[in-house]
């Protein structure tokens, strides 16, 4: 059996409290009812208020000219007031239930943003890097054309050997005689 038991302590502290009324009772159980959203979570504890109420009212006496029963009357006060913690309990979930669908919301909400933060970050990281690359390409357009590039150092440097080009004005050897007209 998975039903939720309350401590004696919890009913009789609720005890010396102000007694609520069986229609007071019985005003928070018809709203408690009424709420479609939350019916599934809200029916044990509203089904045991309803039975602590039931009792109460089997309990009381039933003639005027009866004798009060002293044993009978606290038996109703408990009665009251196990229906009265169990809609108190009913109450507490649905606030609950509400609650956690909040949380749900604002996680979703603080993920959403997470993500579209780390995705700003990247985008301004990769920015940067294309921001120091163009940089870099315009630094080597600007250098003067007689320097040497900045990764081999003046010392290092090979000395080139100049490179023999074919003379500019060689005779050309003609593969076949041309015919002449």
């Amino acid at each position: 059996m998975g039903a939720v038991s309350l401590p004696l302590s919890v009913l009789f502290a609720s005890a010396a409290a102000a007694q609520t009324t069986d229609a007071e009772l019985s005003r928070r159980l018809s709203e408690l009812e009424r709420d479609t959203a939350h019916r599934s979570a809200l029916a044990a504890p509203l089904e045991k208020a309803k039975r602590a109420l039931e009792r109460t009212r089997r309990g009381a006496s039933g003639a005027g000219w009866a004798p009060q029963d002293p044993a009978a009357e606290r038996q109703s006060a408990l009665l009251r007031n196990v229906a009265r913690v169990w809609l108190d309990v009913a109450r507490d979930l649905v606030r609950t239930i509400d609650a956690e669908k909040a949380a749900i919301a604002a996680q979703k909400k603080l993920d959403e943003i997470e993500t579209k933060v780390v995705r700003g970050k990247a985008l301004l990281e990769e920015t940067i890097a294309r921001r120091a690359r163009t940089q870099a390409q315009l630094d080597l357009i600007d250098r003067p054309k007689a320097e040497l590039p900045p990764s081999v150092p003046p010392a290092t440097a090979p000395a080139q050997a100049p490179v023999e080009k074919p003379p500019a004005t060689a005779p050309k050897t003609p593969a076949k005689p041309e015919p002449r007209e």
